[in-house]
């Protein structure tokens, strides 16, 4: 299974860089009754809605990263594995997203200087011109670094000894597995969630009132079915069965139809109930799979 990980996908090295806005008070700027050794405090140095809206661009393409990438606890943060069929379509969005987030730093540093200057009056005697970067600086400090990265034993550890290159090829192999091992629970695990959610959301409240059921809630589990072929890059037929059983149970179903119709909600929620147990089974059987 090692061999077949990065045969079909490769691991997007990805890092959001923002300037900090806070800055740590000195001992002589704050007042405590606890000894200062053991304290801190800070002061903001920016108040802009600008600012923030960079930040919640950040977080909304994190969100949709996690999404199209493999879920895998092997990997650190900013480790995404994607898989191969994957690539381009998330590079697109990456430079979309790119452009997209130079037009926000372009709207915050066309106020940056005025925001300055509304924080002499917010910070009065803490205020201190020394804790803000030039205008060039501070453009450059926003940066998004990535790189696509795959793993494998150095070949010139050879060159060491056929003994110590055996070993470290050894340790990687038993990585890789257990990155294919997490890859896999995590697939299923995810998916378990989503149709929990939605099949939760079709059950009857227990008053007997219809629950509130979003487009999210259906579009959450299609979006995992429509991609799971092209993530499957550990060749899982045992989860494969179960999105197939979840594709023949949605088939044609959309939320307007089930909101509408008693019947259908009864119908689908029947189905995704089997879809459930079947998760839950595979997952049950694989057994929690914990990466130290």
């Amino acid at each position: 299974m090692s061999q077949s990980i990065w045969k079909n996908a490769v691991c997007l090295s990805i890092a959001f860089h923002r300037p900090g806005i806070t800055r740590k008070l000195n001992d002589s700027e704050y007042e405590t009754a606890a000894k200062k050794t053991v304290t801190r405090a800070s002061k903001t140095i920016l108040d802009s809605v600008e600012y923030k809206r960079v930040g919640s661009l950040d977080s909304a393409f994190k969100t949709w990263l996690r999404a199209m990438a493999l879920p895998c606890e092997y990997m650190r943060g900013g480790m995404f594995p994607i898989a191969l069929a994957t690539v381009e379509l998330i590079d697109k969005r990456i430079e979309e997203f790119e452009n997209e987030r130079l037009e926000l730093i372009d709207a915050f540093m066309s106020v940056y200087s005025d925001r300055i200057n509304d924080m002499r009056s917010e910070l009065k005697s803490l205020f201190n011109g020394a804790d803000y970067l030039s205008e060039d600086e501070m453009r450059e400090a926003f940066r998004v670094d990535r790189q696509y990265v795959s793993f494998d034993t150095p070949s010139n550890l050879k060159e060491l000894s056929d003994g110590f290159f055996q070993r470290e090829k050894s340790k990687t192999e038993q990585r890789l597995n257990e990155a294919a091992d997490s890859i896999e629970h995590a697939m299923a695990e995810s998916m378990a969630k989503m149709v929990d959610h939605l099949h939760d959301r079709l059950i009857p409240s227990p008053d007997g009132k219809q629950k509130i059921l979003t487009e999210s809630a259906m579009n959450h589990v299609l979006d995992f079915l429509e991609t799971f072929r092209v993530r499957n890059i550990t060749d899982d037929e045992a989860l494969l069965a179960v999105v197939e059983k979840a594709e023949t149970v949605l088939k044609d179903t959309g939320v307007k139809r089930l909101r509408k119709s008693a019947e259908a909600r009864k119908s689908i929620s029947d189905g995704l109930a089997d879809v459930s147990e079947q998760l839950g089974t595979l997952i049950t059987s694989r057994g929690r799979k914990v990466i130290l």
